[in-house]
């Protein structure tokens, strides 16, 4: 749509992401934006930057998790294989055993425990141990390890008790645990003392697209971690799991919050239940500002299209406020706003003319049709159509647009729009205006009330005539004209319930 490619300046984030992660306070973060905004990509960029952090990713969705199989399992021997990659770690450091070791932690906590786990799961999370030569060593290790336990009867019985016991305490800490502790306390400790100790931290990705039993499972496990510290042991220590510094839960806040109402009810209170997982507020990626910063003013005086030669239709404000609209409510990515950006309209020439298209307005009271080139929102219903795939994929990803912006506050403050509610109203008020117009010099003009969700009265009358040019001869057209609509005191939220009710009218007439 536009020549101009889109940039995220991606340095101002990171500066601005940098500084909310940096307190020391700030130990759990949770980490919120829309499926496909970009975030594994920002996080990956920023921790490859950050010398003073140790980062270790976690994408459970990747795991080959049966849906009654225990995902934290598999949580600690994907960080544990992550971090015998690290190319300090020392294999025969951490597994060899002698006999005492063996009898050491019975309940499957020893090192030998540890290491059989390791080799079972690190397939499932998709973990490869890179170093071919630790993974020979790992493998030798285990095999004299299993000689030496068949050959012990007592020895066999306590591993097999330990198995069984394995799978019953919602507060694990088995010998795992402070295992990756341990490993990671020695791998941040740097060789010069004044170099100062990385900042541990553990980042679990796409946490929303996981099958919900094992979102809550994984919740739970570090909530009951939080809880053992604050409550049972020294409230000083670190009230993290496995000693992270700083954990990270990156997700769709609002797919969290769907699930949880979902799973427990809409009356059980999901802000006590997920408040405990973060430290100071949630933080919300690609927030507004970056909205109003980049994505507005680059489309909103880019989208200049043509009746003909001789006219402009420009749809810059409207096209921007669906923008926003979708992208507040979290249905708009980073991947699709560069989409829109490239998209070329089938129905749309190249000098920018809008073609002649047909727009049936007979189905819904009008005594005559008309074409597309005279709606600025049937244009861009049209584009989002072509871009979504469907006007009813655009219409529900609206829907849920404009319920997740009716919760902010931006939903109270007063619209900017004022330009374009005429736009809206001619389609939001068809069922009461059908399309019955004044001619633009009658002395008394037919006048339609509209009262909004809030109760605001909007005063408007219907406008036609015909316009026409050489080319295509005679086209009705319409529009609503509206009272004083500067002086309009209305919300964004009332404005986007118009605009939502506008667009629901398009698709239910097939208009």
């Amino acid at each position: 749509m536009t020549d101009k490619p889109l940039v995220i300046p991606i340095d101002k984030i990171k500066s601005d992401f940098q500084t909310f992660l940096t307190p020391h306070h700030n130990r759990r973060i949770i980490f919120s934006g829309a499926f496909g905004i970009g975030k594994t990509h920002f996080l990956n960029e920023f921790f490859k930057e950050k010398e003073e952090y140790f980062p270790v990713f976690l994408r459970p969705i990747n795991y080959s998790l049966l849906s009654n199989e225990d995902v934290f399992k598999f949580i600690k021997y994907d960080i544990l294989a992550q971090l015998i990659q690290n190319e300090k770690f020392e294999v025969g450091d951490s597994f060899d055993f002698s006999a005492e070791e063996y009898t050491k932690y019975y309940v499957g906590q020893n090192g030998f425990s540890i290491l059989f786990n390791l080799l079972k799961y690190a397939p499932k999370v998709g973990a490869f141990i890179k170093a071919s030569e630790k993974l020979g060593i790992l493998v030798e290790k285990f095999r004299n390890g299993l000689k030496e336990i068949n050959s012990n009867a007592e020895l066999k019985m306590l591993k097999e008790f330990g198995e069984q016991a394995e799978n019953h305490f919602l507060y694990e800490n088995d010998g795992v645990t402070d295992f990756i502790s341990e490993i990671l306390n020695k791998l941040v400790t740097p060789e010069n003392q004044e170099d100062g100790n990385k900042s541990k931290v553990l980042i679990i990705d796409d946490l929303d697209r996981l099958d919900p039993e094992h979102i809550f499972r994984l919740f739970n496990v570090f909530s009951a971690h939080f809880d053992q510290v604050h409550y049972y042991e020294n409230k000083e220590g670190n009230d993290n799991k496995f000693g992270f510094d700083k954990i990270i839960f990156v997700c769709d806040i609002e797919n969290i919050r769907k699930i949880f109402a979902h799973k427990y009810g809409s009356e059980v209170d999901f802000s006590g239940y997920i408040d405990k997982f973060y430290s100071t507020t949630i933080y919300r990626f690609l927030h507004n500002d970056v909205f109003d910063q980049i994505v507005k003013p680059h489309f909103e005086n880019k989208l200049e299209l043509y009746h003909d030669f001789r006219s402009y239709i420009r749809i810059g404000e409207l096209f921007v406020a669906v923008l926003k609209l979708l992208f507040q409510g979290h249905e708009l990515s980073v991947r699709e706003i560069k989409k829109l950006n490239s998209y070329k309209p089938s129905f749309i020439s190249e000098n920018k003319i809008v073609n002649y298209s047909p727009v049936m307005l007979t189905k819904v009271g009008s005594k005559e049709n008309s074409v597309l080139k005279q709606y600025k929102l049937l244009i861009i219903c049209k584009i989002f159509e072509e871009t979504f795939g469907t006007r009813n994929i655009f219409l529900k990803k609206i829907n849920r647009a404009f319920e997740n912006f009716s919760k902010s506050d931006d939903s109270d403050l007063n619209y900017t729009y004022a330009e374009s509610l005429g736009d809206i109203i001619l389609f939001s008020d068809i069922d009461h205006h059908k399309f019955n117009y004044s001619k633009i010099n009658d002395a008394s003009p037919l006048e339609f009330e509209l009262k909004t969700n809030k109760g605001v009265v909007l005063k408007y009358k219907i406008l036609g005539g015909y316009y026409s040019n050489r080319y295509e001869g005679g086209d009705m057209w319409f529009r609503a004209e509206i009272e004083k609509p500067f002086n309009t005191n209305i919300s964004n939220g009332q404005f986007y319930k118009l605009l939502v009710s506008a667009l629901e009218n398009i698709v239910k007439y097939g208009i």
